[in-house]
């Protein structure tokens, strides 16, 4: 008998388990045999699952670099300001760290369905963003170190050099504030879809108990007399919950921290909502709706 495609409710709940090679050989080919008809949420499904199953592979903690750096760096400063030197050299500050599994993991669509166990892939998540704190801060303070003892020689990219630091520390900031509340206890979750570009997404996490909130988006950038504004709707009226800006974040991430969330309790809240408004804001919505994500 013919083997018949897997129908589309059937393909995205296989999708974790695809990943993880868990299923049995009947379904995997009903699988391949639904891949060349899948439509966008299908393919995002899989593809999250792909990216869930590669944080396995991020728990090998990086390795400490060779003390004999800095005397390599500092040999090439001087051989740099030797007027007998050979042709001068532009000297390289370390590269700036590849995307990490994070950008990755929140770069699309999460679905909504985690049926192979979302306990399971919230741990992964808060294991490969300890591990990768961990990388940053290492890298952060190479990146120091390196910049303390080439001053002298290095003036013309001093301030370039500052500005990089001063952008990774703020990165490292806002991904332990989303470490700390990926892994409080009550933590919630709800994702938001673009209203007027279906492409765009975002999605808001926060802890209840602390009532702190991040909030991820990908929106283009807003034009210099207006801001975004997110939105709770609560009891189905609409309450001011901060502005942010997306073309004056330095490390263009698109992740914001909420200090003080208005509302945290899911019984109560209706959908969260970003309109784009007049710089600073306004009380109540008034311009184009860009995110919505229903509860």
């Amino acid at each position: 008998m013919a083997l018949t495609p897997m129908t589309r409710q059937e393909f995205l709940e296989a999708c974790e388990a695809h990943a993880l090679g868990a299923l049995d050989p009947l379904d995997r080919e009903r699988f391949h045999l639904a891949l060349p008809t899948a439509d966008t949420e299908m393919k995002a499904a899989l593809d999250e699952a792909l990216h869930t199953a590669e944080l396995l592979s991020l728990t090998v903690v990086a390795a400490s670099p060779s003390p004999s750096v800095r005397d390599r760096l500092m040999a090439q400063v001087h051989a740099e300001r030797s007027p007998e030197s050979s042709p001068a050299r532009t000297f390289r500050f370390p590269e700036e760290p590849k995307p990490s599994f994070l950008e990755r993991l929140f770069g699309g669509n999460l679905p909504g369905r985690l049926a192979f166990g979302a306990a399971f892939a919230m741990l992964l998540v808060a294991l490969g963003l300890t591990v990768h704190t961990r990388s940053l801060n290492e890298k952060l303070g190479s990146q120091q170190v390196a910049l303390l003892d080439t001053h002298q020689a290095m003036d013309a990219l001093a301030d370039s050099t500052r500005h990089r630091i001063t952008a990774l520390q703020d990165s490292l900031s806002r991904k332990e504030a989303m470490l700390e509340v990926i892994r409080a206890r009550g933590m919630q979750m709800v994702a938001m879809h673009g209203m007027q570009d279906t492409t765009r997404y975002g999605k808001i996490i926060w802890d209840p108990e602390r009532k702190v909130a991040v909030l991820q988006v990908d929106l283009p950038p807003e034009p210099d007399s207006m801001s975004y504004q997110l939105w709770v709707i609560r009891d189905k009226k609409p309450m001011d919950a901060g502005v942010f800006q997306v073309k004056a974040s330095a490390s263009g991430d698109g992740l914001y921290r909420i200090e003080q969330l208005v509302e945290t309790d899911k019984a109560h809240i209706n959908a969260f909502a970003v309109t784009l408004e007049p710089k600073g804001g306004m009380p109540q919505p008034t311009g184009k709706m860009y995110l919505m994500g229903p509860i």
